[in-house]
């Protein structure tokens, strides 16, 4: 029997957990208590296999239920609901791939557990679908759309902007490949 293939968040007061058809996610709220809740997902995508409809339908997935957590747990506190916190994950990110790059990167501990879940035994590094493993592909594929979309005319600019960022951002889970 194949493992069961788990992603998941950090939050500031929890974690949230998802697999490939439903999430999970715990919170402390201001007073102490632990609230748990869990349903399944109204979005699938494990069935996508078609190469480059894979990353779009599974960024989807990773997106889609994100409100409905919100809704049945309003204390749930994202680690993007402050706009600093957006800056330090791109740049936590920059430096933990620099890190990795190094020689220091076999001491990195991030998402161990699920490596050793999957793997089934003891594991010394991330899951292969850890999402910094997404940076690189993301980096390069936004950079190259956003030099296209900078030769468009100034009307169209915006929005090649935008199609170029969603578009690195499919890519790169099409990079990770179809495990993701």
């Amino acid at each position: 029997m194949r493992p069961l293939r788990l992603g998941g968040m950090a939050l500031r007061n929890g974690v949230l957990v998802h697999g490939p058809m439903a999430w999970a996610c715990e919170v402390r709220n201001d007073v102490g208590a632990l609230k748990v809740t869990s349903e399944r997902k109204r979005l699938l995508a494990s069935g996508v296999e078609r190469p480059f409809l894979r990353g779009p339908a599974r960024l989807a997935e990773a997106f889609a239920f994100l409100p409905r957590v919100r809704r049945v747990l309003p204390e749930a506190e994202f680690p993007f609901d402050r706009r600093t916190m957006i800056a330090s994950i791109v740049g936590s990110a920059v430096v933990v791939e620099g890190v990795r790059r190094s020689r220091l990167g076999d001491t990195a501990a991030e998402h161990i557990a699920i490596g050793s879940y999957e793997h089934g035994e003891q594991s010394a590094k991330e899951h292969e679908r850890c999402g910094s493993h997404l940076i690189g592909p993301m980096l390069l594929a936004s950079t190259a759309g956003n030099l296209l979309a900078a030769r468009a005319p100034a009307r169209f600019r915006a929005a090649g902007r935008l199609a170029a960022t969603a578009l690195a951002a499919c890519l790169a889970l099409e990079h990770v490949g179809p495990q993701a």
